[in-house]
């Protein structure tokens, strides 16, 4: 492996699983030089990106999502027109009534 890892017998896996709320195995937590979590799911990670070209796998930012034109009720407009103003997203489900 390419980064350091704690051997299978090692006792200190229980504590770092309970901070980083570990669930079944395999299990990659990657974490930045300070600790802070960049990813719980660093397998789906290595497995998606087998050749680790976008690691260590940070989420996108939604400024990197978010298009440059949205579509408004008048058409296509610049996502300029949003600036300054609060945005709300709401997702549901068609299944879930009460969503």
């Amino acid at each position: 492996m390419p980064w350091p890892c704690i051997p299978f017998e090692n006792d200190s896996k229980e504590t770092l699983a309970r901070k980083y709320e570990t669930e079944g195995i395999p299990h990659l937590v990657v974490v930045d030089e300070n600790g802070k979590v960049i990813t719980k799911d660093g397998v789906d990670g290595v497995f998606s990106d087998e050749s680790a070209e976008y690691y260590p796998w940070r989420p996108k930012r939604l400024c990197d999502l978010w298009p440059m034109k949205i579509l408004t009720k008048g058409g296509l407009v610049d996502s300029s027109t949003l600036d300054d103003k609060y945005l709300m997203l709401y997702f549901s489900a068609h299944w879930c009534p009460p969503c």
